[in-house]
């Protein structure tokens, strides 16, 4: 089945021929960076009044951050895609009996944390700066993200963060200074974790069913833990767990006329929930569902995409993409208050001001990833040579062969 055919980004990187899904995921994952980008922006600079209404008409307080009230819509697709992608992968893995406990952890936490602990680092920064220098402006005095900045975060802050407690409801909620977008890594964190216990209850016969049973047991648990919040959301990032099972059934001859048909579906039902009142959790399954949808029929293309422009914008919207969802408010706050205290006059034409601002935050995050980001693989490499060598090290300490320590 075409869903087998999941790529890792450093497989991706390195492939010469991509198939055609791949790339339409691609664009996908990057245009749904930029739109929620571009909707704190415009709510950074524009602030509330002029701000469009909510994607959730019953309640357009839900999401204050969503100024284009397409920005949490954007989240849900994110769930769904990485629910395909890293669900995929735990499932592909288990048929191949290839899955290992530890580098999953590994990969999902060094993909994590490779971009995380710079955001919270430089985001606490330029927050202190921006609170320094900037706090007398109407930036910080209206803003709905500046409003948490009070200071340097303190270590339990950081730590609250660093280790994705901040969605948890059995936790007092913490801000992170400005940086609201944070809350998804909470979800998602968990959901990495939670997955796997469920996917090796269900779908591994190989594991005992004592095991099978003890880690469904630590799933439920695990689901009482989180809250409500994230064990609400759960399903919808589930959802693309099932787009990878369904296997392929549209025939080739169809192909576009139902893709094309998909695509109208979804953007129809993003404007049916713009214009009804509906509740939030309810409108975001319903969202979920639509896109699902859409992505099963993407994942239908799977002959050989073409080097052009839109490949070469696809990978060039994809790969930042997650720097750019975490580490975008704080700068963006800092240079508009920058912009309003140094430069009122220009401030006053907030369409240029918005245009100016999302290029240098843009170009900001793409130096981020270029220096952390990009280099996840190396990182993970390295921390996981020095991990297993040291437990190859101890084998061989306590008896075993070379031969026996590289076997198990």
């Amino acid at each position: 089945m075409p869903q087998d055919q999941i790529l890792t980004d450093t497989e991706r990187k390195k492939s010469r021929v991509l198939p055609a899904y791949s790339l339409h995921l691609d664009f996908v994952r990057g245009l749904a960076a930029l739109v929620v980008f571009y909707g704190h922006l415009h709510l950074i600079v524009y602030g509330h009044t002029n701000a469009a209404s909510s994607l959730h008409k019953s309640d357009p307080t839900s999401h204050p951050a969503d100024a284009t009230g397409l920005g949490h819509a954007a989240v849900v697709v994110f769930f769904v895609l990485s629910g395909y992608l890293v669900g995929g992968s735990v499932l592909r893995d288990l048929k191949r009996n290839a899955f290992s406990w530890p580098k999953y952890a590994l990969r999902r936490v060094a993909r994590l944390w490779t971009v995380l602990i710079p955001v919270l680092v430089l985001g606490a920064i330029i927050d202190s700066l921006s609170l320094h220098f900037y706090s007398s402006t109407q930036i910080f005095t209206g803003g709905e993200f500046s409003r948490h900045v009070t200071g340097f975060p303190g270590i339990g802050v950081f730590l609250h963060y660093l280790f994705f407690l901040q969605t948890i409801t059995h936790f007092a909620p913490v801000a992170f200074g400005s940086n609201g977008a944070l809350w998804s890594l909470s979800c998602e964190f968990w959901y990495y974790a939670l997955f796997p216990l469920i996917a090796v209850c269900l779908f591994s016969p190989r594991t005992s069913k004592a095991v099978r049973i003890g880690l469904g047991i630590l799933a439920i648990i695990g689901l009482w833990f989180v809250g409500s919040r994230i064990a609400l959301y759960f399903p919808l990032w589930c959802l693309g767990v099932v787009a990878y099972l369904i296997p392929p059934r549209v025939p080739q001859s169809w192909l576009k006329p139902v893709n094309l048909l998909l695509l109208l579906q979804f953007l129809a039902v993003l404007y049916i929930l713009r214009s009804k009142a509906i509740g939030a959790l309810r409108a975001d399954m319903v969202l979920a569902v639509s896109f699902t949808l859409f992505l099963y029929g993407i994942l239908h293309l799977t002959g050989p995409a073409r080097t052009s422009l839109y490949s070469r914008l696809a990978h060039g919207l994809s790969f930042p993409s997650y720097t750019l969802y975490a580490s975008h408010i704080p700068m963006a706050i800092f240079l508009a208050a920058f912009t309003e205290a140094t430069f009122p006059q220009l401030f006053g034409h907030k369409v240029v001001v918005t245009a100016l601002l999302f290029v240098l935050v843009y170009l900001y995050a793409g130096i981020q990833y270029l220096l952390f980001e990009r280099n996840t693989d190396y990182f993970r490499r390295h921390v996981e040579t020095l991990i297993f060598r040291q437990r190859a090290e101890q084998r061989e300490k306590a008896g075993a062969t070379p031969v026996e320590t590289y076997a198990k």
